[in-house]
C-alpha cells in the first residue's frame, strides 16, 4: 500500500488532466491568432484576480466579496465567456464550455485550499440587469474534522 491516500492520488490524476486541457486551449488560441490568445490571457488574468482577492479577503478576516461577471464588472471577460447566454446545462463549469479547463483551473485551486467555487446568477428583479457572481464557501467538513472541532469545542468548554 502506498502512503498516498485516495484523494490524493485523485488531485494528482485532475491536476494532470487539467494541464493537459489547458495546454490543448493554450495550442488552439496559439493556431487562432493573437486575438484567441489575448481573450484565453484575460479570461485566466480574471481568475487569478478571484484567486487573489479571496485569498486576501480570507487571509484579512474581511467579508468575502464576490467577483461580478456583469453589471459593469469584467465587461471584456464577459464579453469572450459570452455568460449571456449560459443556461444549466452550458455554463462555463461544465464541459462543453470552450473555456472550462480556466475553469477547471480555478476549481482545482478551490479543492487545494479545502474550497467550493460557487458560480450564481444574479438579477435586479425587473428584467433589466444581470450579472454572475463568482465566490467560494468551506468545503464541509469531513468526519475527522468535525470530530476534532468537537473536541477542541469541548475542551473550551470545560477551560471557561
Amino acid at each position: 500500500m502506498t502512503d498516498r491516500s485516495l484523494g490524493a492520488m485523485l488531485r494528482a490524476q485532475t491536476a494532470c488532466a487539467n494541464r493537459s486541457c489547458m495546454q490543448e486551449l493554450e495550442q488552439n488560441a496559439a493556431r487562432k491568432g493573437v486575438c484567441a490568445e489575448r481573450d484565453l490571457q484575460t479570461v485566466k488574468d480574471f481568475f487569478h484576480r478571484a484567486i487573489t482577492q479571496f485569498t486576501t479577503d480570507i487571509l484579512a478576516h474581511t467579508e468575502l466579496r464576490p467577483v461580478l461577471l456583469g453589471n459593469g464588472q469584467n465587461d471584456s471577460v464577459l464579453a469572450i465567456l459570452q455568460s449571456y447566454r449560459w443556461k444549466n446545462d452550458n455554463g462555463m463549469a461544465q464541459p462543453t464550455h470552450p473555456y472550462h479547463a480556466a475553469w477547471l483551473a480555478f476549481a482545482l485551486w478551490c479543492e487545494d485550499n479545502e474550497l467550493e467555487p460557487v458560480l450564481a446568477y444574479r438579477c435586479d428583479g425587473l428584467g433589466k440587469l444581470s450579472w454572475h457572481e463568482l465566490t467560494v464557501r468551506p468545503l464541509a467538513a469531513t468526519g475527522s474534522e468535525r470530530d476534532t472541532a468537537t473536541t477542541a469545542r469541548a475542551a473550551l468548554t470545560l477551560n471557561a
